[in-house]
C-alpha cells in the first residue's frame, strides 16, 4: 500500500479528528437529552459533510488513530441505534425525521468506511421494522454504493 504524503496524511488526521470530535459531541448530546430536532438537524448536518467523501475514505489502516476513530464510530453507532429503537415504537413526526436522518447518518458513516457492520445494521433495522421505516428514503446512498462498486441499478 502506497505511502501517503506528508499533506494527505495532515488532510487524514484532520478529518479523522474532526469526525471524532463530531460523534463524540452527538453522543453527549443524546445523553444530555438535548432536543430532538437539534440532533436531527446535526445529523443531516454530517451527513451532507459525509456524502462529499469518496466511498472508503475513512477506511482504516490498522494503525493506532484508525484504531481508536473505529472504536468510536461503532460505539456511537450502537448509541444512536439504541437512541433509535425508542423513536420508531413511539412513531410520530418529529420521531420520523429523526430515524431517517439517523439511519442515513449510519448508512453514510458505513460507505466512507467502507464498514460492512454500518451497512448490515441498517438493512436489519430497515428489514425488522419495514412497516414502520417505509418512509425512510435511502435512494441516494444506494446510487453511491451502486457507483462505486460498479452496479447498475
Amino acid at each position: 500500500m502506497p505511502r501517503n504524503s506528508v499533506t494527505e496524511a495532515r488532510t487524514q488526521l484532520t478529518m479523522d479528528t474532526g469526525m471524532s470530535l463530531s460523534l463524540n459531541l452527538l453522543k453527549e448530546m443524546n445523553k444530555q437529552l438535548f432536543g430532538q430536532s437539534l440532533m436531527t438537524s446535526s445529523f443531516k448536518s454530517l451527513t451532507e459533510q459525509l456524502k462529499t467523501y469518496r466511498p472508503g475514505a475513512l477506511y482504516s489502516c490498522h494503525d493506532k488513530t484508525g484504531y481508536q476513530m473505529d472504536l468510536n464510530l461503532n460505539e456511537a453507532r450502537e448509541q444512536f441505534l439504541s437512541s433509535m429503537m425508542t423513536s420508531i415504537k413511539r412513531d410520530t413526526t418529529d420521531d420520523k425525521e429523526y430515524v431517517s436522518a439517523t439511519i442515513k447518518l449510519i448508512l453514510n458513516l458505513g460507505i466512507v468506511r467502507s464498514n460492512i457492520e454500518d451497512f448490515l445494521s441498517v438493512l436489519n433495522l430497515i428489514n425488522t421494522f419495514s412497516d414502520k421505516l417505509s418512509y425512510v428514503d435511502i435512494t441516494s446512498e444506494i446510487q453511491i454504493i451502486s457507483k462505486f462498486y460498479g452496479f447498475q441499478l
